[in-house]
């Protein structure tokens, strides 16, 4: 009898270990593939682990030597066989991105986007793949670099929230917002990372020509101003040289020739160089597309395949 309690004592204390509702306490996991060819992996890494959803085991950071093909496949094929339908996945690249002739006749374009990686390039159509294989809640794939909505276009899908940009111009600046978004974030979704980070990014590259306007008009009208300057006080020397003294009509004179002197050429060059960086910025951006099949500016992109707010930072 002693035998049989005991026996059944066992059975159902080892059944509850897979009950259904003491399983799933705890049971979702976040888990980070992030391929850096750069110098911010590091720093995404650890502003992570700032929050108790992130574990340093379910993190994998593959930076520059170590951003091979290999570690790359065996990273995917590692999250795809440990995780489930309860988890969340965050994958992650920022480097150099680059098109390739398609050779299976799946692109518009005829071409294939990819990321640059130590040995090699990870195309579009294999990212595809190794992701179709990932069981998840949610995936979240974030792209910074040349060509990333390329191949967001192909990685689409139910349950995807992806971040992408446009363009050829330097990569790591969204990178940036992401970690700073990250550091000051708290509890905040997918959704709510990535829109404050399209934001800023959007803000950042409207405002570079009014800012390279400014900068150029400044650097146009200082010397006039200096100069200007520099005149009013050698006639001032000039004058007190001659006479003894200077008067006071002269100062107010100078001072006077030059408030018209800036009234008249600040409007002009304040214009004329508007004009040049608005035009210089046209032909960059219409030889960017000619040569390399993107726009310059890297206005990001956010494809959203979720329903509802997708948790990504727990404090």
């Amino acid at each position: 009898m002693r035998r049989q309690i005991a026996a059944f004592i066992s059975i159902l204390l080892l059944s509850n270990l897979f009950h259904p509702v003491l399983a799933s306490k705890d049971a979702t996991e976040y888990y980070a593939i992030l391929v850096e060819m750069g110098k911010n992996g590091m720093e995404l890494y650890h502003a992570l682990l700032q929050h108790h959803n992130w574990k340093e085991d379910n993190i994998i950071l593959l930076a520059n030597k170590n951003a091979t093909y290999d570690n790359i496949s065996k990273a995917f094929d590692n999250i795809s066989s440990i995780a489930d339908e309860n988890d969340y996945i965050f994958i992650f690249y920022s480097g150099r991105g680059i098109k390739s002739k398609d050779d299976d006749g799946d692109e518009k374009d005829g071409y294939d986007e990819a990321w640059m990686i130590q040995n090699g390039n990870i195309t579009d159509d294999w990212l595809r793949e190794k992701i179709g294989k990932i069981k998840a809640n949610a995936i979240s794939i974030f792209m910074d670099c040349d060509f990333g909505n390329g191949i967001a276009e192909d990685l689409k899908g139910n349950k995807r929230i992806i971040f992408s940009r446009y363009g050829i111009m330097p990569f790591h600046i969204p990178t940036k917002f992401l970690i700073y978004s990250i550091k000051n974030g708290r509890n905040a979704s997918f959704e709510k990372v990535y829109r404050a980070i399209k934001t800023a990014n959007n803000v950042l590259w409207l405002s570079l020509p009014i800012v390279a306007t400014i900068f150029s008009t400044f650097l146009t009208i200082v010397p006039v101003i200096v100069s200007n300057f520099l005149l009013n006080m050698v006639r001032s020397i000039v004058q007190f040289a001659i006479d003894g003294i200077v008067g006071g009509v002269a100062p107010l004179m100078y001072f006077i020739f030059f408030l018209i002197t800036l009234k008249i050429y600040l409007p002009v060059f304040v214009a004329l160089n508007g004009v040049i960086v608005a035009n210089t910025i046209s032909f960059m951006e219409l030889y960017a597309f000619i040569r390399k099949g993107g726009f310059i500016f890297p206005f990001c992109n956010v494809y959203d395949g979720c329903n509802g707010d997708i948790p990504f930072l727990k404090d």
